[in-house]
């Protein structure tokens, strides 16, 4: 599906929501109506249509936990024998 964008006044599209997604000036209140729709009431925010709200980008996946530190020799001799598969 296609939206028609409302911003600065004028209506702009309609552009895919990849395409909106994509463009950092629209806010959660820049309002948009699907393509081919002729009800006014039909003008949503942005923030509001799932399908266009912005994903997070540049976040990395977060860290897994560091490995167990051993508390002493035999727990770090024990370690060391698993991760050598015995």
């Amino acid at each position: 599906m296609r939206y028609w964008i409302r911003f600065n006044k004028s209506t702009l599209g309609p552009y895919t929501p990849e395409q909106i997604r994509r463009q950092s000036m629209f806010t959660g209140d820049t309002l948009v109506c699907p393509e081919g729709s002729n009800d006014a009431a039909d003008w949503r925010r942005l923030r509001d249509v799932p399908e266009l709200i912005q994903e997070p980008r540049g976040m990395p996946p977060p860290s897994p936990p560091p490995p167990a530190k051993p508390k002493d020799r035999k727990d770090l001799a024990k370690l060391i024998i698993r991760a050598l598969g015995g």
